[in-house]
């Protein structure tokens, strides 16, 4: 990261945390976590500011060059799409949780640069990593502990569709649509996702519980009468 690049994404990112923390803040120099084609992730520690002010922050920014500029107000850019869609289920589990959320504290964001300033969960591995290693005892941990989260967002956030959409058509001006994948609705569609997850039960040779089948109808029953024209 050229010393431009950091300046610059220091100076936003401490305007994002003064505004939010309501005290002026300052940053040290960050150290690059992860680049990729969608985004730059970098951390900050932070040298002043308030009182019960963190340690060190993470700022996630839309991955831009001068060939592809950062468009928050073009509803066809999928940059922005999912800038505004992490922004806003970010915003929206911390709603719904009052303690122990599942994903990191939304500190604030920058519309117009496409950054977030998140809580810092400090140094550990991936599920992907835990999961593609050698310690099957690990990978088995990793994945209940996944699927126990899962089910405490879908427990907590069951119902809340609304208060979700008002969150995510609230933090876009003009509000955009959200970006989903066809690919994945497709394969995560209810007919499609009960074919699948009985064939990769049959590959394990695990017997569904009771109920199961039944309720993946019964939630494609709701969804169809829901996107029924009426």
């Amino acid at each position: 990261m050229s010393e431009q690049t950091q300046a610059t994404a220091i100076t936003y990112t401490q305007a994002i945390l003064t505004s939010a923390w309501g005290t002026p803040v300052k940053l040290a120099p960050a150290d690059e976590l992860d680049n990729d084609e969608r985004s730059a992730t970098r951390r900050f520690q932070v040298i002043d500011g308030p009182a019960d002010a963190p340690g060190t922050v993470i700022a996630k920014q839309v991955f831009t060059t001068d060939d592809k500029p950062f468009t928050p107000l073009n509803s066809d850019s999928f940059a922005a799409q999912r800038f505004f869609n992490e922004w806003s289920g970010l915003s929206f589990l911390k709603e719904c949780f009052d303690d122990e959320p599942p994903a990191p504290q939304l500190y604030g964001a920058d519309q117009t640069k496409g950054i977030l300033v998140l809580e810092d969960l400090g140094q550990g591995n991936t599920l992907v990593e835990v999961v593609q290693g050698n310690d099957s005892k690990r990978t088995k941990a990793g994945l209940v502990e996944l699927m126990t989260t899962l089910g405490r967002i879908h427990a907590s956030t069951i119902g809340k569709q609304e208060q979700y959409q008002t969150i995510r058509q609230s933090i876009s001006a003009p509000p955009i649509r959200s970006y989903f994948s066809s690919a994945a609705e497709g394969d995560l569609h209810p007919t499609q996702f009960a074919k699948l997850f009985q064939t990769m039960l049959d590959k394990l040779g695990i017997s569904a519980i009771a109920g199961v089948n039944e309720a993946i109808e019964y939630q494609h029953s709701t969804s169809t009468r829901k996107d029924s024209p009426t």
